[in-house]
């Protein structure tokens, strides 16, 4: 039971950049219980897929696999395809997107719907691979998924990844990106969602525009960045470090 309830907190645990202890995982191995374990192991490679360690989610998704194929666990091994698969196309395999449309597929079959998550990585993928288009149309269904499934706990990111991929499509969309990623980062303040008002208050200012509106955002971004008192090795952090020290000129 301990072992369950540490697995289950691993997904809070991704979105306020908490890394689990190692004797988490330690102790689900020492376990005679594979329907843990690959929970465990799911929840982990959520963990490092957030946290944008690719070589780490991939080795953790793949062992979830491996595990959930060998005793049928449906809706654990397609998050294990789910990252699994993004991280494969993050690290220049393309075809882990098949991978994830993969996971997809086994996700409607054994749930009979769909988690916003996973699309949300079928988008980032999408764009890695510079599909703008088709990420586009992703979101959008995305959106039209949390909004009808009352989902919403994903929603700030599902808006920044749509202003991010407009900007992406043409530099004439950054009106309808600049609101789309305000929009993100309301709604993660209303959530007090603070990892992913780090993400949409950085791509805010990456936007850049008129002196006041990179003001502004450089004082939102100082304000989040700030308010972290922990996880400064993670990705996310040392972006908004760059981001503030650079300026709009930042890299990805």
């Amino acid at each position: 039971m301990v072992v369950i309830l540490l697995s289950c907190l691993t997904w809070p645990c991704t979105l306020w950049c908490i890394s689990p202890t190692p004797s988490q995982l330690a102790q689900s191995r020492t376990q005679d219980h594979p329907h843990t374990l690959a929970q465990a192991l799911s929840f982990a490679a959520l963990l490092q897929r957030w946290l944008n360690r690719q070589p780490e989610a991939q080795a953790l998704a793949a062992e979830a696999i491996a595990i959930s194929r060998q005793h049928d666990f449906h809706l654990w091994r397609a998050c294990g395809e789910m990252t699994h698969g993004w991280a494969r196309v993050m690290q220049g395999q393309a075809d882990g997107l098949a991978e994830i449309e993969s996971s997809i597929a086994t996700m409607r079959k054994a749930l009979g719907g769909m988690s916003v998550v996973f699309l949300s990585s079928q988008i980032e993928a999408c764009m890695h691979l510079q599909q703008f288009d088709r990420a586009l149309a992703l979101t959008a269904q995305a959106l039209a998924d949390a909004a009808k499934t009352g989902d919403a706990h994903f929603l700030p990111e599902l808006y920044r990844l749509k202003g991010v991929c407009l900007l992406s499509l043409d530099a004439a969309n950054a009106a309808s990106a600049r609101a789309c990623l305000q929009q993100a980062l309301a709604i993660s303040g209303q959530q007090n969602a603070k990892p992913m008002a780090l993400r949409a208050a950085t791509s805010l200012l990456r936007l850049g525009g008129s002196p006041d509106q990179i003001r502004a955002a450089q004082q939102d971004l100082q304000a989040i960045y700030q308010s972290f008192t922990e996880g400064w090795y993670s990705h996310d952090l040392q972006q908004a470090a760059a981001c503030l020290l650079v300026g709009p000129d930042a890299s990805t």
